[in-house]
This record gives structure tokens, sequence and C-alpha cells, in this order.
């Protein structure tokens, strides 16, 4: 009895905690490409501002 509740309790919180695990992945890769992206461009615009159009 204990065992089948056991199961059917961790089971659930498995799957839970491996979409966060996904989410916590994936919200830190775009992090990353944003923060990457934003120096990119923060040194276009701040070695060429004569030179970077929009």
């Amino acid at each position: 009895m204990y065992d089948l509740l056991f199961h059917e309790v961790y089971t659930p919180l498995v799957l839970i905690d491996d979409r966060t695990e996904v989410l916590k992945i994936t919200c830190f890769i775009s992090l990353i490409l944003l923060l990457v992206g934003l120096v990119a461009f923060l040194n276009l615009v701040v070695k060429k501002p004569h030179e970077v159009s929009l």
C-alpha cells in the first residue's frame, strides 16, 4: 500500500521537476543570448556611433 502511494506521489513530482529543469535551462540560455546580443549592440554603438545606421 505504501509503495503504491509513494509511486503515485513521486512520479508526478519527478515529471514536474524535469519540466522545471528544462525551463531553467531554457531561461538560462535565453538570458545568455540576450546578454551577448546586448553587449555586441553596445560595442557597436560605443565604438562606431557614426557608422551604425538602423
